[in-house]
Order: C-alpha cells, then structure tokens, then sequence
C-alpha cells in the first residue's frame, strides 16, 4: 500500500474505484491478481464504504480477488 493509500484508508477512503472499468478494489485486502498498480492515476478515485454501496447501485462491480462479495460477474 503507498503513503497516499495509507493517508486516505486513515480518513476512510480506503477503496479505489477504477472509472474506465468501472471496477471497486479494496485498498486494504489488495491481491497480487487485482493488479492495481496497472490502474492509470486519471482512471483511479479514491471512495469511502458509503459511496461504494451508491457506487455499486450505479453499475460499478467489486473486484473478483479482493471484494468477492460484490463481484456480480461471476454470479
């Protein structure tokens, strides 16, 4: 996890919402499949829980490694 990822899990923005895929990722539970690191900067958005649950309502999907819970493609 980078210093900036620490900083905003500390204010509760622990969750990386990648807006070309439309993909949410935990930033605490990261895997080495997430593979974060790949996500362009303009791409990333830092979210808190709250706005993953308004976020998810809206078409965005939960990582298959690290929030199997909300991944609807494998449902």
């Amino acid at each position: 996890m980078t210093l900036k990822e620490r900083w905003l899990y500390y204010f509760e923005e622990r969750y990386i919402a990648n807006v070309h895929t439309k993909e949410i990722h935990d930033a605490v539970n990261v895997k080495k499949a997430c593979s974060i690191q790949l996500i362009a900067t303009h791409n990333r958005k830092y979210v808190s829980a709250w706005r993953v649950k308004r976020l998810l309502k809206r078409g965005y999907n939960g990582c298959r490694y690290c929030m199997p819970a909300e991944d609807t493609d494998m449902k």
